[in-house]
């Protein structure tokens, strides 16, 4: 079963970038914005969901809050670690 989305499984502010993979664990993958060049294939990741994520954004009036929801009809709040990861 695949699972289409309206949402933008991509965010980004001012610190951090989030988006979601395709696949059924419900993994988000944080990069901070002071990365540059090639992305590593050992990528920081959070992982809460049953389901594959359908949608994700970060808090406007706090950067280091990401908000998650998912095919398993959850939501997440997720607290993120200052600027670095």
């Amino acid at each position: 079963m695949t699972t289409s989305s309206d949402g933008g499984l991509i965010k980004l502010n001012s610190k951090f970038i989030a988006f979601s993979a395709k696949n059924p664990g419900g993994q988000v993958t944080i990069l901070t914005q002071d990365k540059k060049g090639k992305i590593p294939t050992d990528l920081p990741c959070i992982r809460g969901h049953h389901g594959p994520v359908l949608d994700l954004d970060f808090m406007p009036f706090n950067e280091n809050i990401l908000a998650t929801c998912s095919e398993d009809t959850t939501v997440q709040l997720w607290k993120l670690p200052g600027d670095k990861l």
